[in-house]
C-alpha cells in the first residue's frame, strides 16, 4: 500500500486526467493484492477467470473499506479503480 500526493512530479503525466475525474484529489491510495498462483497459471481458463473475478471483487471491497473509513473521519474519498470497466483501463 502507498500514498501520492496528486502534486507530485512524477504524477504529472496523469494529473489532469484524475483531476478531471476527481477534481478534489488531494492524495492516491494505491494497493495491491495477490492472486492465488497457480489457479493463474492452469491452462484452465474458466480456473483462472474465478480467480481474477474473485481477486476483483476483494480489490472493490478493500478499497470500498478505505473510502467508507475516510468519510467516516470527514476525508473526501472516492474509489477510481477500473477493474471491473474494462473499457476505461486506458484511462
Amino acid at each position: 500500500m502507498g500514498f501520492v500526493e496528486i502534486g507530485r512530479p512524477e504524477t504529472a503525466d496523469q494529473r489532469n486526467e484524475i483531476l478531471q475525474a476527481f477534481p478534489f484529489t488531494r492524495t492516491l491510495i494505491s494497493f495491491v493484492l495477490r492472486m492465488n498462483r497457480e489457479n493463474i497459471r492452469t491452462p484452465a481458463r474458466s480456473v483462472a477467470n474465478l480467480e481474477f473475478h474473485h481477486t476483483g471483487e476483494e480489490v472493490d471491497e478493500v478499497a470500498r473499506r478505505i473510502v467508507v473509513a475516510l468519510a467516516e473521519r470527514g476525508v473526501r474519498a472516492a474509489n477510481g479503480a477500473a477493474m471491473g470497466f474494462p473499457m476505461e483501463m486506458d484511462r
